[in-house]
């Protein structure tokens, strides 16, 4: 029923289908809620399952930061302070097929909880420990939802994190990698 799919190098997050959008550059954000990192479940127009970070199409004249932010508060119920500390950036990829840049950003979240803002067009949030089974438990998680919605994905579901970006996010995160990443407060909704 499920693929593992965590070298699958990009997400495919489409964000707001509205006009005004910066068709070249996406931006997915690796969000911490209380030690588990947030993910969302989407199901495609074509039937794919899929399993993402949050993220979507930059708009046009927004920087990255801002993207970041309006992404999370729209896909979450949570806002977000859109100064550059708020995020770090752990790595940009260009995607091999669409030719477009994708951020991958680094962020921290302990106030309010994060829900489905977008019911539309998330399944559900899944929140998954950051240990050295991540994968195993995204798609036990991935399974047991998908069984309680009584879904039938088209093919096998897509696991949209990419292993260099989440070791990176990892180390940052366990404070191993030298950084000091210190996030703003955010507040819910």
């Amino acid at each position: 029923m499920t693929t593992d799919h965590q070298n699958l190098p990009f997400s495919s997050a489409c964000g707001d289908p509205n006009q005004g959008q910066d068709e070249s550059h996406k931006v997915c954000v690796f969000l911490t809620y209380q030690g588990v990192l947030v993910l969302v479940l989407r199901q495609h127009s074509d039937g794919v399952v899929s399993v993402e970070p949050v993220g979507g199409k930059k708009k046009v004249g927004e920087t990255t930061v801002q993207a970041c932010a309006r992404e999370v508060s729209e896909e979450l119920g949570v806002v977000v302070n859109e100064d550059d500390s708020a995020f770090f950036l752990l790595g940009t990829q260009i995607h091999p097929f669409k030719g477009y840049e994708v951020s991958f950003f680094a962020g921290c979240y302990e106030g309010g909880v994060p829900r489905n803002a977008l019911p539309d067009e998330h399944l559900a949030i899944l929140q998954v420990p950051l240990g050295d089974n991540f994968y195993d438990e995204a798609l036990k998680q991935v399974e047991s939802t998908l069984a309680d919605l009584g879904i039938q994905p088209n093919g096998d579901v897509q696991l949209r994190v990419p292993r260099e970006i989440l070791s990176r996010y990892q180390q940052i995160m366990a404070g191993e990698s030298g950084v000091a990443f210190k996030p703003n407060e955010w507040a819910p909704v």
